[in-house]
């Protein structure tokens, strides 16, 4: 069993601090494999289609999966749009053999209007709704994470939902600061970040301001 580990930052939005984010990274930082960081979450699809893992494990303030009332309407979806930061879920190919675990950090994600990226109740993947995945399911925080059957990981910045100063030090290792810039972030094109540069204890050694 396998899995890719995608993570979005504004997993963290609600946080007071980064204390929280940088406790995972130094977890996700000690597997020692290359991470994938983009700007927005769908332009991760590609490495995750790559990977051809057994699951996905989506941290993430928003679900970016949603499913269809009736199983027809699927094909006629997919001709008519393309992957975007809240429906690229839909869109991995390994997808009907594969589990797909959203986890988010609040019960709240789960309403319309707040975590879910689906229009109506009737599109609610995990209640329901028609998807093309083997399994789907949800849960509140990150306990079950298995880490060691992690052989992927995607990192997206979402500069439009992250609260810089819940990430501060993980976007600072990154060297993706000017992304955060508020109305105004820099586009940065998706690139590979090795753990391996990183020194033993950049949490400490990281200032908070």
């Amino acid at each position: 069993m396998k899995s890719y580990l995608s993570v979005d930052l504004d997993y963290w939005m609600l946080h007071q601090n980064d204390t929280s984010c940088v406790k995972f990274f130094n977890k996700v930082m000690s597997l020692g494999k290359k991470i994938r960081v983009v700007q927005s979450h769908e332009e991760l699809l590609e490495h995750v289609n790559e990977s051809k893992a057994d699951i996905l494990y989506n941290i993430d303030y928003h679900s970016d999966l949603f499913g269809f009332e009736d199983k027809s309407e699927i094909e006629k979806w997919f001709v008519e749009n393309s992957a975007e930061d809240g429906t690229w879920g839909v869109f991995v190919n390994w997808r009907k053999s594969g589990q797909f675990c959203w986890m988010h950090p609040v019960k709240d994600c789960i309403n319309l209007g707040v975590g879910a990226c689906w229009v109506g109740s009737n599109e609610d993947p995990f209640n329901g709704a028609f998807v093309e995945w083997e399994k789907v399911w949800n849960q509140v925080g990150i306990g079950g994470l298995d880490l060691e059957s992690v052989t992927d990981i995607g990192v997206a910045i979402s500069p439009d939902y992250t609260n810089f100063d819940t990430v501060r030090r993980v976007v600072k290792l990154l060297g993706v600061e000017k992304t955060m810039k508020p109305g105004n972030p820099q586009k940065i094109d998706p690139f590979w970040f090795d753990p391996v540069t990183v020194e033993k204890g950049w949490y400490s050694q990281l200032p908070h301001g």
